[in-house]
Formats: structure tokens, sequence, C-alpha cells
């Protein structure tokens, strides 16, 4: 059983939050165990003396839950015995040799064995609740004191200035720069380009640590990106440096860190761009004339034939139009238009809008086998046999798959 209780009778100027039972269990009638931030969430033995009417308290001297319920049991039954504080040595190499304290005590500067005797930095960030803790990188004193003193006024700058006085984590970073891309899908970009942005931030961080902070990261390691991402093609290269720069400028706008940290990478050999694979003139026909086997447009159960007609209307109007997978889904009718033609020979005129390419320029489409869309409900505002198409081969369904097997086709 667990329960928050206040403690009635309190010392002259205690804190009533500091004496918040922040966490209690009972062993037995009128016998708990609780903890508070003024006993350094140690537990304590309470039992009530119904004999004399007052309670019996103790300390457990232990943190541990495990252990406390114990040594309250023993208590419970007569025993005294308490864990004893460990006899163990201190780790000499921790204890601090020097010390020299700066403005008045308000920060000092230290040195240990642990650390090789080098002097270290330290401060009381009062509205962090957090020491700053940094390395002189010297075991000179005065100029572990210059060092000191430098950084004791670039902590009370920044301080002044609103800006974080603690590096925040690449991780952390990259978290933030996705949240704010993410208000902008639907305004500025498309849920496709934000799945992009997604993308090449987790080579970012594979890259570079998801918890290195971010003014750890020296400047001359981006001259090795290319290198970490070799065997792709130069055009993805510059897309993932254009998100790189995005996510330091975001950095920058937020005073997370200044100007200077901006990533500079090698530059690129001019040369001609990796394109992407394509279906050749035989990729097509085999594609097509397996379309009209009864192999792919016979089936048991009629559901799945029904989708393998989706499937077929879906790649005959991608290839005789070129528009994309995801332009596709987004289609609507009056964005649809067609010629003067009777059957096989009409065409259609897509029209996009902004909103509806992957690089968010307008464009129209002109294709053959307007006749596709024939086969399609003209009264429905979407073109939902592309949609439920488009979800049938993202989802790996059975059809899709199937067709890819039979005709040695990639998606």
């Amino acid at each position: 059983m667990q329960s928050k209780v206040v403690i009635r009778h309190q010392k002259k100027g205690q804190s009533k939050r500091r004496s918040v039972r922040t966490e209690q269990h009972e062993l037995h009638k009128g016998v708990v165990i609780y903890r508070t931030p003024h006993s350094g969430d140690v537990w304590q033995y309470q039992q009530w003396d119904f004999t004399n009417k007052k309670y019996i308290c103790k300390s457990t001297r232990t943190k541990k839950l495990d252990v406390a319920k114990q040594v309250g049991n023993d208590f419970y039954a007569g025993k005294t015995t308490t864990p004893q504080k460990s006899t163990a040595p201190r780790n000499k190499s921790r204890v601090r040799t020097h010390k020299h304290l700066l403005f008045d005590g308000d920060a000092v500067l230290y040195r240990a064995p642990v650390s090789g005797n080098v002097w270290q930095f330290q401060m009381w960030v009062a509205k962090q609740q957090k020491h700053y803790r940094k390395s002189t990188r010297t075991r000179n004193l005065d100029e572990a004191i210059r060092v000191g003193k430098d950084t004791y006024l670039n902590i009370h700058s920044k301080l002044r200035t609103k800006e974080p006085v603690f590096p925040k984590t690449m991780r952390e970073v990259v978290d933030e720069f996705l949240e704010q891309k993410k208000k902008d899908i639907g305004i500025a970009r498309t849920q496709g380009r934000w799945v992009c942005l997604r993308s090449h931030t987790k080579h970012l961080l594979a890259f570079v640590g998801t918890e290195t902070k971010i003014t750890d990261i020296p400047k001359h390691k981006w001259m090795d990106y290319y290198s970490f991402r070799k065997s792709i093609a130069q055009s993805t290269l510059i897309a993932e440096k254009n998100t790189i720069g995005g996510v330091f400028r975001y950095a920058i706008s937020r005073n997370y860190i200044s100007p200077t940290y901006l990533p500079e990478f090698p530059t690129l050999k001019k040369g001609a761009l990796r394109r992407r694979e394509a279906f050749s003139l035989n990729d097509w026909e085999t594609i097509y004339y397996f379309f009209s086997t009864n192999k792919w447009k016979k089936d048991k159960n009629p559901r799945v034939e029904e989708q393998r007609r989706f499937i077929t209307d879906f790649v005959l109007v991608l290839m005789n139009t070129g528009i994309r997978f995801g332009e596709a889904r987004r289609l609507r009718w009056q964005k649809v238009k067609f010629d003067k033609g009777i059957g096989r020979k009409k065409s259609v005129k897509i029209s996009l809008s902004a909103e509806q390419t992957k690089n968010g320029c307008a464009r129209d489409c002109i294709g053959r086998r307007g006749d596709v869309f024939d086969r399609i409900n003209p009264t429905q505002t979407s073109l939902n046999p592309m949609i439920m198409c488009s979800w049938i081969i993202r989802q790996g369904h059975k059809s899709a798959d199937w067709f890819i097997t039979s005709t040695g086709t990639t998606w």
C-alpha cells in the first residue's frame, strides 16, 4: 500500500515539502515504512505503540526497499539489528587533493588523482539545479584560473541572455527539429518530405552518436561524412547535407550553439548523377502481358480478384502518365480531364497542384489509357481504388507479393 502523508508535527522553520512522504508501505497493522526528501530518501520505520499510545520511529539506514522491509520485520519481531554502514575504504583516486576558490566560492577549481591531477572547474547553476563541470586541460594553476574565470563569465553571460548552459545532445536537437518540421506538414511541406527528413537524421545520428553533445562535434568530422555514406547516390548525399545543415541552423536559431558550429562538407565532384533504376521495354512487356493472363486475373476468392484489378489499374495509370506513387493516392476527380476519343484511344490529362506533388511544384501530366479511369466509379470524390491499391502494396499484401514473385519485378 502506498500513500502520501504530511507529518503534522514539524520543527520550527522546517519545510513542509521536505517532510511529505513520497512513498509508504504497510508491513503489519499499525506498522509502516516510509521515506521523505528530508531523510535523504532513506526508509524510516514507524510503529504505533498501543500500550503507551505513541509512535515508535527508527531509521532502517537503507534506501533499498527489499532491505528496508526485512529490517522493518526484524524491528517488529523485537530484533534491533540494522544494516551497518560500509567500512570499505574510500576510493582515494577520487579524493580531491587540491582546491582553489574563484569569485568568493561561487566556483571552484580542484584536482584529483582520477583526473591525472588536471585542474577541473565546477560551478553550481541554481536555475538548472545542477553542477557545471569542465576540464581546464592543464596542470598549471595560473592557466587553470584563467580558464576558470573565462568559463564563469561565459556561464553568467548565457544566463543573462537565457541561453542554455548545458549543451544538448544530438538526439534532443534532432527530436526538436523533427517536431518543428512536423508542424509544417500541409503548409510548407508534405508528409512524404517529412519522412525523408526523418530518414536523413537517422544517418546523422549514426554518424555522430545519439548522446554526443552538439558542442563536442569537431568541425573537421564532417569531412568524413561522405566516406561514411559511401555507395550512395550523389543526389542523396546532397539532400542529406542540406538536412544536416537545417538541423544545425535550427540549433543556432535556438541559441544552442554559435554559427561557428555550422558543418562544412567537402566539395562533391561534378559528374553525372547516378540515375535511378527504371523499367526497360522488356520489363514492361512482361508486366503488361501478365496482367491479361488467367493466372493473375482468376482466383477462388472474389475479394482477391478485386484487389488484383485495383493493382492492374494502379500500375497502368502510373506507367502511362508518369505520376508518382503518392501523387496517385492523392488524386481527385476534378483534376482528371479526358480528350475526345473512343476506347483505348482516349488520353487523359492530370493536373497536380503544389500540395499534391513531392517537390511542391504544380504540373500537368498527359498520358494514354484514359479508358482505365472508366473502370473507376466517377461518383466518388476521391479515387478510392487508387488509395486501396497503394495500401495493398504498402502493406505487403499476398496479391502484390505473388505478382512480384511471378513476374520477377521489384517495386
